[in-house]
């Protein structure tokens, strides 16, 4: 299984990319990764409404038609480390192509 993580937005802090780094090469001993930072999108009076819908199209761009998509947002779900890596396992034994 591929796994790609898309974000929006750079990582500017060194200690997060140095994070980013060290579960890269963690993960690539188990599946190959790709992480794919997109750029912020702004605009002067732009709505918050438009935002997403602009961020929605750059991420649509980069999932195809059947990749099997994770959204991960702050007012969802929760799993602790374990139940995060059984999910994976899950999708791993569903042989899903590419996770993203």
């Amino acid at each position: 299984m591929k796994i790609k993580i898309i974000c929006i937005g750079k990582t500017g802090e060194p200690y997060l990319k140095e994070g980013i780094e060290r579960y890269q090469k963690r993960l690539s001993h188990y599946t190959k990764l790709e992480w794919l930072e997109l750029p912020d999108v702004s605009g002067k009076g732009i709505t918050a409404e438009m935002q997403k819908e602009r961020e929605a199209e750059h991420f649509f761009k980069h999932i195809k038609n059947d990749d099997v998509v994770l959204l991960m947002d702050e007012r969802g779900q929760n799993p602790s480390s374990r139940g995060f890596a059984e999910l994976l396992n899950k999708r791993m034994n569903a042989s899903t192509k590419s996770l993203v």
